[in-house]
């Protein structure tokens, strides 16, 4: 009787209520799938620095207050991102 009260009275006719758990399930889908574009991003990365011999770690990235000096693994991130990677944007 609450919930059919409830869209009695405060719901127009053609709106459906979804129940909490099925929109937390999709919102807890929609961040995995998320989260699983990121981490392949990252493994690509990893995995074109392994076939090619780079290293992580630059040879002149150990003073972390210069900013010009990245490593080579976030340089080849930043470069992804400037060549249209768009996983990177936002996060």
């Amino acid at each position: 009787m609450g919930l059919s009260a409830f869209r009695v009275f405060f719901l127009p006719d053609n709106v459906d209520v979804t129940p909490q758990n099925q929109q937390l399930n999709t919102i807890l889908q929609q961040q995995l799938a998320k989260n699983h574009t990121i981490m392949a991003s990252l493994f690509k990365t990893v995995l074109f620095c392994g076939h090619n011999n780079i290293a992580f770690r630059g040879s002149r990235d150990e003073d972390p207050s210069n900013e010009s000096l990245k490593g080579n693994f976030q340089a080849l991130l930043y470069f992804r991102v400037e060549s249209g990677d768009t996983v990177f944007k936002n996060t």
